[in-house]
């Protein structure tokens, strides 16, 4: 555990050492995802992909803008284009600062682009509106990133799911059938990621070179799930 001050705010980072003794092994996240869930002594956790940068002054913004119990608060992604803008020296403070008419402008232009599965985050309302924050019906396959609190209507994330595929789909299923959370998307700020290459489980499970049972056994698997879920409604 190391304690540090950034910015006038004491900050508390604790590492947990994972190991595997089978190198093939499918990546374990979900599993790696509820470690930190069960470690996590703060109020709230942002439920978000390592990858992901946060906009200028993104935590002070949400400050006064935390969720109730049951509540998510959706922070919309972008993908930025590496073809088009690179996170190099000139742009990054201009990708990390930009406001609603620039964003719209980039989105017109390909340089970024909403994230995967996001369509109910509903980004050309984001883009327009002047609220502070508005409300999404939870959506089949919906996938976004939420700051929820941390309470005992967080549930874990299914450790059924290793590697790539559904693995994110389900928790937010969870959430928004079972827990009946609701969703609220922050219209304030917003988090980006680079256009990067997919990882080895991805490709090992819908790749060229796939293995053909892999695909069917997430398939499966997400079949199950779900209707575990639909039986405890």
């Amino acid at each position: 555990e190391i304690t540090t001050n950034n910015h006038h705010r004491n900050v508390c980072i604790q590492i947990h050492i994972v190991f595997s003794n089978d190198k093939d092994e499918y990546y374990p996240i979900n599993y790696l995802r509820n470690v930190a869930l069960r470690a996590c002594k703060c109020k709230y956790v942002f439920l978000v992909d390592v990858d992901f940068i946060p906009s200028s002054n993104l935590y002070d913004k949400l400050l006064n803008h935390l969720p109730k119990s049951r509540e998510c608060l959706v922070i919309p992604c972008i993908e930025v284009m590496d073809k088009k803008w690179k996170y190099d020296g000139d742009n990054i403070d201009k990708i990390f600062g930009m406001e609603s008419s620039e964003l719209i402008m980039h989105f017109e232009n390909e340089e970024i682009k909403q994230f995967q599965r996001q369509d109910a985050t509903n980004y050309l309302k984001w883009l327009i509106t002047n609220d502070n924050q508005y409300q999404v019906e939870y959506q089949p396959g919906y996938e976004p990133y939420i700051i929820v609190k941390n309470d005992k209507y967080l549930c874990e994330y299914d450790e059924r799911f290793t590697g790539y595929g559904m693995n994110k789909v389900i928790h937010i299923a969870k959430l928004g059938l079972k827990q009946k959370f609701i969703f609220n998307v922050f219209c304030d700020g917003f988090i980006s990621t680079l256009q990067h290459k997919k990882s080895r489980d991805y490709y090992r499970t819908y790749g060229k070179d796939k293995d053909e049972k892999r695909e069917s056994w997430i398939r499966a698997l997400f079949n199950l799930a779900m209707s575990e879920l639909e039986d405890a409604l």
